[in-house]
C-alpha cells in the first residue's frame, strides 16, 4: 500500500484522551501524526477530557477549543446540591463521605473516587459543555469540503488509564455519549478504546503506596462494569437487567455496546517481561500502539482477524462473556537518523563554539586564574588582566601568527586595506577610526547646522581695512566685540545638551532605519550590517574603546576655553594670565585712545594702522579659538558619551559569551546523552533494538562530518540576524532601565547557532552521511562488527520478535488468537534484494506476516503483536480464583480481583453494621454497584457462585423465618431480622410495605448485606447442629416444609412477567435444594454420600409433591401447573450441576 492510498482509504478519525494519562497520549499521538501525514489535519481531531484543569493546560500541542474540562468551581457538597435527584439514585447519601470530600473541588481531580467523576461529568452534561464541543469535533471531521470526502462512517479511538478515578470514570459514559452523538448524526461510528492497567504506573514507581489498592480496585471495577453494559447490550443470561443513565434522560439500550474493541495494557508482557521502571516507556508504547491501528494498515489487518472470526465471537456469546478484548506490544528495529541528526546537529554546534566563539574567552579566563593564583600566593604585584586588552591581543595572536583562518577572517574585516582610486595607494583603515571619525564628525556637523550656530559657525573673520574709518573705528570695535560674546553665549547655551542630543539621536533613530540607510556614523552599520560575527563585534568594541580613551585623554575643552578668553590679553597687559572671561574693557578703550590720537601721539605711542593690524589678528584668532572651544567640547562629550555606550555594549555582549559558556556546557552534555541514548542497553527498557546509533557509530558519522565541515561558520545572514536580536535587546533593556536577561538571549543565540546554522548544515550539506535506511544501518553496524550482515539482521528479528509479546499476563498463553505484522517500507525488500531470505525472515511463527508498503518507515522494522479476541477472564490479575478449589494448585486470585474484594467486603460489611464504618468508598459509578448480584461479575463462575448463594441465603430467610410478615398500623409490612438468633450482634432491616412474594424476595435480592447476614445465621446454626445442640425451630422441618415450596412456586402462577419470574422461582428453588443439603450433610454425617443423598432425594420429593398437592387445592390449571414442574425439575438439574450429586 503505497501513502497515496492510506491517504485515500483513511476514515476520519475522532481520537478521545480521557484523564491525565489519556490526553498525554493522545496530544503525542497527534503531535506525531500531524508532523508525519500533514494531510491528516482535514481527517483527524483530538478531544481531551479530564477534571484537572493543570493537565490540560499542560497541553502544548491542542488548542483551547479541544479541551473538555468536566469540573468546576463547585465543592461536592454544592454539586450534590445542584443536582439532586442523583444522590438518591446512584450517588448514595452524602453522610457516608467525609467533610474533607464533600468541601473538596474536581479542579485538580477526583481524589481516585468514581464517583465523583460521574458527579461532574453528569454535571457538565446537565450544561452540555460535553456534548456541544464533542459534536463539534465529530462535525469538524465529517465536514464535506473540496479536499475531503466523508463516506458516511467514523473512527473513534479512546486512550486513557483505567487506575485512577478520572480516566476510569469517563471512559465507559463518553463512549456511550460518542455513539449516541454519531447515531444521532446517522454517522457509523466504531468505537475502539486502548487503556493502560494500573500496574504501569505502580510497578513504574509513579503511584503512592498508600493507593495502590485503591487502583488496583478502580480497574476492577471499570473492567466490571464494561463487562456488564456489554452482557446487557448483547442480551446475555448475566446482565438482564441493568440500568445506566451514561447521560441525562440516556440510559444503555439493547445493541448498544460501547465499544467495538478494547486494547488493554498492563505492566508485563505474557511472558513477564517488561519496560523497567519508567513510566514513559509505557506511555510511548501505548502512544506507538495507538498509532499503528489508526495510521497504518496494520490496524485494518488487526481490525478484520477481530470481526471475520465469527466461530469465536459465538463461543464468548454461548458462555455468557464477550471477546472483545486484546492485548498489544510493539517492537522495532530501529535506525534513528532524525536523533542521529540532533546529535551531529548539537556536535557541529558545540565545534563551532569553542573553536570560533569561546576560545578567546577561555584565554582570557586563563589569564584570570593565574591572576588570582599569583595574587592568593602573595604576589601583590601581579596586575589584574584588562578583558577588552586580552582579547585584541589574543585575537591579533591567533590572526597574524596563529594564522588561524576564522580570526585571520575577523582581522582582515576589522582593519580593511583601501585602494585611493587616484594614487592607487594601498593603506589600512580600521572600522573603529572610520566610525569614531565619522560619528565626531556627524555630531560637530549637526551642532553647527542649528540657526543660531550656523551664524557663528559662517561668521567671516576681518581684514584691517574695515577699521580704517577713525571717527567708526570705536563703534565698529564695539560691535566686534559683541559679536564674538553672542557668538560665545550662543555656544555656552548649546553646548551642555546639543552634542548628547544629537549623539542619542543618531544612535535611537538608527534602529528605525533600513540597512541601507545607515550611514558610516551609524554604529549600526558596523555591529550589524552585513552580518559581522559577533567575535568581530566584540573586538570591533574594544578597539573603539580603547581608541575613544586614547583620543579623549588628548582632549582639554577648559585649555581651549582659557586660549580664548587670554586673545584680550593683547590689549590689556596687567590681566592675569589666566582671565576669568573673555573681554577686557581695555579693549574698547584703547580703540578709542587711537582714533582720537594727534600727530604728535601717533608719533609717540604708534600709527592708528598697528593697532588696526594688532585688533584684526586678534578677532580672527579670537574666532577661532572659539570655534576650536565649541568642537573640542563637543568631542570631549561625544567621546564620553561613546564611552559609555561603549561599556554597556561590553557588557552586554560579554554577559552573553559568559551565558554561551553554559549553554556550550548545556549542549555538550545534551550531545553526550544522545551519543549514549541508542546503546544495546536500552533493549530491556523502551522495546527499540537501534542500530548504527551507538556511541561508537555515532562518534564515526561526527569524525566524517567533522572533517567535510571544516572552515564552516555562521552564515552572513544568520549573523546579521543574530547581531540585530542581540543588539536591539542590549537598546530596550537601556531604554527600560532593566537589566538584561541573557537567558533569553542566550535563547536567541540557540536558535542561531544550533537551528539556523548547524540544523541546516547538517540537513543540506552532510544528509548523505546520516540519512540512510535500515538495511544500509544493519550493515554498516555489522561491517564495524565484523559480522555477517545477515546473520545480524536474523537475530536482531528474532529478538525484536520476543520483544514484542503482547503487555498482558494471561491464565494461559493458548487463550485468544495470535495476530503478528511486521511493518516493513518497501525500501527493506530492495535493499535485502533475497525474495527467499525476506520471506523467511518475516513469516518463521505461527501468525506472523509482513505487511510491504510505503506507508511506513524506511529506517524502521516494526512487529506489532497482538492477542485478540480475548475474555475477561483470560486475564491473571483479575482472575477470582476457584471458588471451591480442589487441590493446593487451584489458580490463586488476580491482584486486581483481590484488591476489589476486599474493598467491597468492607462496603458491605458497612452496610451490615453502619457503626462498622469503613475506610472505603464504592470504586464503581454508581453507590450500589459494589453489592454481590448488582452487576454480573466478570468471571462467569464466580457470578453463579454469588447467585447461588444469594438465593440459598433467601430459601434460608424465607424457610427459618428471618424475613418477618407483619402489620404496623395497619400496613403490610416485611422485614428482616437476626436478632436474638445469631451469638454475635444480630442484624434487621426493613424490606418493603408488602406481603407479596415477589415484591418481598425483590428487595431482599437488592441487599447484600442481608445475604451476608442471613450466611452468618446459617454458619452458626449448621455449626451447633453439627455439635449435636438442638435448634429451635428444626431447621430441616422448617426447611423441607411443602408449604415453603408452595409459596416459593406461587412466584411463577402469575403470567404477567413469565420469564422473570420463572426465573427467580427456579433459582430459589436451587437455593432451597442447596441449603436442604447443607443440613443433610451436617445431620447425617454418619451417613456415606450415597445415603445423604438418598435422604436428601427424598426430602426434595416430599416437599414438591406436597407443595403441588398445595397448588392444585389452590385451583391452579393443569397448564400451569405443567410449566411450574418444569420449572421446578430445571431447578433440580441446576442443583445437580452444582451440587455434583444425583440430586
Amino acid at each position: 500500500m503505497s501513502a497515496n492510498d492510506l491517504k485515500e482509504q483513511f476514515r476520519p478519525t475522532l481520537l478521545v484522551g480521557v484523564g491525565g494519562t489519556g490526553i498525554k497520549i493522545a496530544e503525542r499521538i497527534f503531535a506525531r501524526a500531524l508532523a508525519e501525514r500533514a494531510w491528516l489535519r482535514d481527517r483527524l481531531d483530538v478531544v481531551a477530557i479530564d477534571t484537572d484543569e493543570n493537565d490540560l493546560r499542560g497541553l502544548s500541542a491542542l488548542e483551547s477549543r479541544q479541551w473538555i474540562q468536566v469540573s468546576t468551581t463547585d465543592r461536592v457538597a454544592q454539586l450534590l446540591d445542584k443536582n439532586p435527584e442523583i444522590e438518591p439514585d446512584w450517588f448514595g447519601s452524602r453522610r457516608k463521605l467525609p467533610h474533607e470530600i464533600l468541601n473538596m473541588t474536581l479542579l485538580d481531580g477526583a481524589a481516585q473516587i468514581r464517583l465523583l467523576t460521574r458527579l461532574a461529568l453528569t454535571h457538565a452534561l446537565k450544561r452540555r459543555a460535553v456534548q456541544q464541543p464533542l459534536g463539534d469535533a465529530i462535525g469538524r471531521i465529517a465536514a464535506l469540503n473540496s479536499r475531503t470526502v466523508f463516506g458516511g462512517a467514523l473512527n473513534v479511538m479512546m486512550v486513557g488509564s483505567l487506575a485512577g478515578a478520572t480516566g476510569s470514570g469517563l471512559f465507559l459514559p463518553v463512549a456511550l455519549l460518542l455513539a449516541a452523538l454519531c447515531r444521532e448524526r446517522s454517522i457509523a461510528a466504531e468505537l475502539r478504546g486502548l487503556f493502560l492497567l494500573p500496574d504501569v504506573f505502580v510497578r513504574s514507581g509513579s503511584m503512592q503506596s498508600g493507593q495502590i489498592d485503591n487502583v488496583h480496585a478502580n480497574a476492577y471495577a471499570a473492567l466490571k462494569e464494561l463487562n456488564a453494559v456489554n452482557l446487557f447490550a448483547g442480551e446475555r443470561i448475566g446482565a438482564t437487567d441493568l440500568h445506566f443513565e451514561y447521560a441525562p434522560g440516556a440510559t444503555v439500550g439493547r445493541g448498544q455496546f460501547p465499544f467495538a474493541s478494547v486494547s488493554l495494557m498492563d505492566y508485563e508482557n505474557i511472558r513477564g517481561g517488561n519496560l523497567g521502571r519508567n513510566l514513559d516507556n509505557y506511555l510511548e508504547m501505548a502512544a506507538r500502539a495507538i498509532y499503528v491501528l489508526m495510521f497504518t494498515p496494520i490496524g485494518q489487518k488487526v481490525a478484520s482477524v477481530s470481526v471475520n472470526d465469527a466461530r469465536a465471537v459465538s463461543r464468548a456469546a454461548s458462555q455468557d462473556t464477550t471477546n472483545i478484548y486484546s492485548g498489544v506490544g510493539v517492537s522495532t528495529i530501529e535506525y534513528p537518523a532524525a536523533e542521529v541528526a540532533d546529535y551531529l546537529t548539537l556536535k557541529l554546534a558545540n565545534e563551532n563554539l569553542a573553536g570560533d566563539w569561546l576560545r578567546l574567552d577561555r584565554s582570557f579566563f586563563e589569564r584570570q586564574r593565574r591572576y588570582e593564583e599569583q595574587r592568593a600566593a602573595g604576589n601583590v604585584a601581579a596586575r589584574r588582566p584588562d578583558q577588552g586588552q586580552v582579547f585584541l591581543e589574543d585575537l591579533d595572536q591567533f590572526a597574524k601568527k596563529d594564522r588561524l583562518p576564522f580570526f585571520a577572517e575577523i582581522d582582515a574585516r576589522l582593519h580593511p586595506v583601501i585602494r585611493d582610486e587616484r594614487t592607487y595607494v594601498e593603506k589600512v583603515e580600521p572600522r573603529y577610526e572610520t566610525y569614531l571619525d565619522a560619528i565626531l564628525g556627524e555630531v560637530v556637523a549637526r551642532f553647527w547646522s542649528r540657526e543660531n550656530l550656523r551664524r557663528v559657525r559662517n561668521r567671516e573673520m576681518i581684514d584691517s581695512s574695515q577699521l580704517r574709518s577713525q571717527t567708526t573705528m570705536t563703534d565698529m570695535v564695539r560691535r566686534l566685540e559683541a559679536a564674538l560674546d553672542d557668538d560665545l553665549r550662543s555656544i555656552d547655551t548649546a553646548l551642555p545638551v546639543a552634542p548628547e542630543d544629537d549623539f542619542v539621536n543618531i544612535l535611537l533613530t538608527a534602529d528605525d532605519l533600513s540597512e541601507g540607510e545607515w550611514r558610516p556614523f551609524h554604529l549600526q552599520s558596523y555591529l550589524i550590517k552585513d552580518g559581522p560575527h559577533l567575535i568581530e563585534v566584540r573586538a570591533f568594541l574594544y578597539a573603539l574603546a580603547r581608541r575613544v580613551a586614547e583620543r579623549r585623554s588628548k582632549l582639554d575643552p577648559r585649555a581651549k576655553r582659557r586660549l580664548l578668553y587670554a586673545q584680550s590679553n593683547v590689549f590689556d597687559t596687567e590681566r592675569a594670565a589666566d582671565p576669568p572671561d573673555r573681554r577686557s574693557p581695555r579693549t574698547i578703550e584703547t580703540a578709542r585712545e587711537v582714533a582720537e590720537r594727534g600727530l604728535l601721539s601717533r608719533w609717540v605711542k604708534g600709527s592708528p594702522e598697528d593697532f588696526r593690524d594688532t585688533y584684526a589678528a586678534y578677532f580672527n584668532t579670537s574666532l577661532q579659538a572659539l570655534r576650536a572651544f565649541a568642537e573640542e567640547e563637543i568631542r570631549a562629550k561625544v567621546l564620553d558619551l561613546l564611552a559609555d555606550e561603549i561599556v554597556g555594549l561590553e557588557r552586554h555582549y560579554a554577559g552573553l559569551f559568559l551565558e554561551l559558556r553554559a549553554i556550550f556546557e548545556r549542549l555538550s552534555q545534551e550531545a553526550d546523552l544522545l551519543e549514549g541514548r541508542h546503546g544495546a542497553e536500552m533493549r530491556a527498557t523502551n522495546g527499540s533494538v537501534f542500530v548504527n546509533a551507538d556511541r561508537e557509530a555515532k562518534a564515526a558519522v561526527w569524525a566524517d562530518l567533522r572533517t567535510a565541515s571544516g572552515g564552516l561558520h555562521l552564515a552572513e545572514a544568520a549573523n546579521k540576524t543574530l547581531g540585530r536580536d542581540v543588539y536591539r535587546q542590549y537598546r530596550n533593556d537601556r531604554r527600560l532601565r532593566v537589566s538584561t536577561d541573557f537567558g533569553a538571549l542566550g535563547s536567541v543565540f540557540v536558535r542561531a547557532i544550533v537551528e539556523d546554522f548547524s540544523r541546516s548544515a547538517v540537513e543540506r550539506d552532510f544528509r548523505s552521511q546520516y540519512d540512510i535506511g535500515i538495511v544500509e544501518a544493519i550493515k554498516r553496524d555489522s561491517q564495524r562488527m565484523r559480522q555477517d550482515w545477515k546473520a545480524r539482521l536474523r537475530a536482531l528479528v528474532d529478538l525484536v520478535s520476543s520483544q514484542s509479546d503482547p503487555f498482558l499476563t494471561l491464565t494461559d498463553q493458548g487463550h485468544g488468537q495470535r495476530s503478528m505484522y511486521w511493518a516493513v517500507h518497501s525500501d527493506v525488500r530492495r535493499d535485502i534484494a533475497d525474495d527467499r531470505e525476506f520471506e523467511t525472515l518475516f513469516t518463521f511463527n505461527q501468525g506472523e506476516q509482513p505487511l510491504v508498503a510505503e506507508a511506513f518507515s524506511p529506517k524502521q522494522l516494526m512487529c506489532f503483536n497482538s492477542k485478540v479476541l480475548l475474555e475477561l477472564v483470560h486475564l491473571t490479575k483479575v482472575q477470582a480464583g476457584e471458588q471451591a478449589p480442589r487441590s493446593v494448585t487451584a489458580p490463586a486470585p488476580g491482584r486486581y480481583y483481590e484488591a476489589y474484594a476486599h474493598m467491597i467486603d468492607g462496603l458491605i460489611e458497612e452496610d451490615l453494621n453502619p457503626r462498622a464504618k469503613s475506610p472505603h468508598i464504592t470504586p464503581h459509578l454508581d453507590a450500589a454497584w459494589h453489592r454481590p448480584g448488582m452487576l454480573p461479575e466478570i468471571s462467569p463462575e464466580l457470578s453463579r457462585a454469588q447467585r447461588n448463594d444469594t438465593y440459598r441465603a433467601l430459601a434460608i430467610a424465607l424457610g427459618l423465618g428471618l424475613i418477618t410478615f407483619d402489620t404496623h398500623y395497619g400496613q403490610k409490612v416485611a422485614g428482616f431480622s437476626t436478632l436474638g438468633r445469631v451469638g454475635a450482634l444480630g442484624s434487621s432491616a426493613d424490606l418493603v410495605a408488602s406481603h407479596d412474594w415477589w415484591e418481598v424476595t425483590g428487595s431482599f435480592l437488592a441487599h447484600s448485606e442481608l445475604v451476608r447476614a442471613t450466611e452468618r445465621f446459617w454458619k452458626e446454626t449448621t455449626q451447633r447442629l453439627g455439635l449435636g445442640e438442638s435448634v429451635d425451630p428444626d431447621p430441616f422441618n422448617a426447611l423441607s416444609d411443602p408449604a415453603l415450596v408452595a409459596d416459593i412456586l406461587r412466584l411463577s402462577v402469575p403470567r404477567d412477567d413469565e420469564a422473570r419470574r420463572e426465573a427467580r422461582t427456579r433459582a430459589l428453588l436451587a437455593g432451597w435444594i442447596a441449603a436442604l443439603a447443607d443440613l443433610v450433610d451436617v445431620t447425617a454425617r454418619d451417613f456415606a454420600a450415597p445415603g445423604r443423598q438418598a435422604q436428601h432425594n427424598q426430602a426434595v420429593k416430599a416437599a414438591r409433591a406436597g407443595a403441588f398437592e398445595a397448588l392444585r387445592r389452590d385451583g391452579i390449571r393443569q397448564e400451569t401447573l405443567g410449566s411450574i414442574g418444569r420449572v421446578f425439575d430445571r431447578a433440580v438439574e441446576d442443583s445437580r450441576a452444582a451440587l455434583g450429586s444425583a440430586v
